[in-house]
């Protein structure tokens, strides 16, 4: 089912020329701001080389910019450029459509009952999320 959901989303960011992780930075840069690549990479869990891939792509189309950090010569900070912020709005509204179509076999409450159940398995297991990061990250 997963698979199948992020099939149908990245699908869908094709028209807009993003792909699902790329939506996932200009999505961390909107709601915290510039950061270094590092930090980006670390928040969505991306390799470095994959990283440096997605910005450049990023990078090319005008929707970001890397400036090198002010205190840290070997840093970049990562900045959401104003048609990155457009471009985030409209996957936005995609990603909305594409939740509507991906569950539209299912009535609205029948749609509300499994959100409130993901919800619930994802509450639950929440410390499980965070003990596993930190194994990974060591």
């Amino acid at each position: 089912m997963t698979e199948l959901g992020a099939q149908f989303y990245a699908r869908a960011m094709t028209p807009l020329n993003l792909r699902p992780l790329q939506v996932g930075i200009l999505q961390l840069l909107a709601g915290e701001g510039a950061m270094v690549q590092a930090r980006l990479g670390d928040k969505l869990r991306v390799d470095k080389a994959s990283m440096v891939t997605l910005l450049n792509d990023l990078e090319a189309q005008g929707l970001i910019e890397r400036r090198p950090h002010p205190s840290d010569r070997r840093a970049y900070e990562v900045h959401l450029l104003k048609a990155g912020e457009q471009r985030l709005q409209q996957a936005e509204h995609v990603s909305i459509e594409v939740a509507k179509q991906f569950f539209a076999a299912l009535t609205l409450e029948e749609q509300q009952i499994l959100n409130e159940l993901l919800k619930r398995v994802a509450t639950s297991n929440a410390s499980w999320k965070s003990t596993t990061a930190k194994d990974v990250d060591n």
